[in-house]
């Protein structure tokens, strides 16, 4: 075999890994695949029409993210999600965004506060048209993680957004079981309150506006999630 057809085999290998570990973590993380879901290897392979080392590798993958774990001998299954977990997602997310978001402002460029105001307005639009009603839908959740990271972005530390985007998509997986469940918020009011502290560049304001934030979305959720607990304990008795 040449190298060129060695090359070629390879990349298409990974171009298959790839969208088999996108499509799983998307399914994962929007909870289209639910917690403690054993995944079996010739499901997946059908279903990707792919081969058995590609879905395992894909598997590894998520595995690091802990979004999945290996069972011995016995194959994968996707995480628990528990209310100590989401607990302590929240309360980290409220730490390192407080870092990320104060070294923003402190770094973050004219082309940032353009991008954090594009974001906002995108989101704002579809609060408008909408309301409530597109909470679980793709554009907004789209709209609303663009808003979040933009943010973060400014911070110019590939480390410190990392860090962030992997709390958030984690926390999402929550979102998904409990919104229904969910109180009434002014959402869109939040988030004006945050960008307008960030274009102030008031870090202090900012700070305390976006913990506010997620101190409402850690009540609504850990609330939320304990009914969905409730509920799972009186069917299993």
């Amino acid at each position: 075999m040449s190298a060129l057809m060695e090359k070629t085999e390879l990349g298409e290998s990974k171009s298959l890994t790839g969208r088999t570990y996108e499509e799983l973590r998307s399914d994962i993380l929007r909870g289209r695949i639910a917690p403690d879901k054993k995944l079996r290897l010739k499901d997946l392979q059908e279903r990707f029409s792919t081969s058995l080392s590609v879905v395992r590798e894909a598997l590894a993958r998520l595995s690091s993210e802990g979004l999945v774990r290996a069972l011995d001998q016995r194959g994968f299954v996707t995480a628990s999600l528990t209310l100590a977990d989401l607990k302590d997602l929240l309360q980290t997310r409220r730490q390192i965004e407080s870092i990320a978001i104060k070294q923003a402002i402190e770094l973050g460029t004219p082309q940032w506060e353009a991008d954090v105001s594009a974001a906002y307005a995108a989101l704002a639009t579809l609060d408008q048209k909408h309301g409530e009603k597109n909470y679980l839908s793709e554009d907004w959740i789209r709209a609303h993680e663009a808003f979040h990271q933009r943010l973060i972005e400014g911070c110019q530390s590939k480390t410190l957004t990392a860090i962030c985007t992997g709390l958030s998509e984690r926390i999402q997986r929550y979102r998904y079981l409990s919104v229904s469940l969910a109180p009434h918020r002014d959402a869109p009011g939040e988030h004006k309150e945050i960008l307008q502290a960030v274009l102030a560049r008031d870090v202090a304001l900012a700070q305390a506006v976006l913990d506010k934030h997620y101190a409402r979305t850690e009540q609504i959720l850990t609330d939320a999630w304990s009914s969905v607990e409730s509920q799972n304990n009186s069917r299993d008795d």
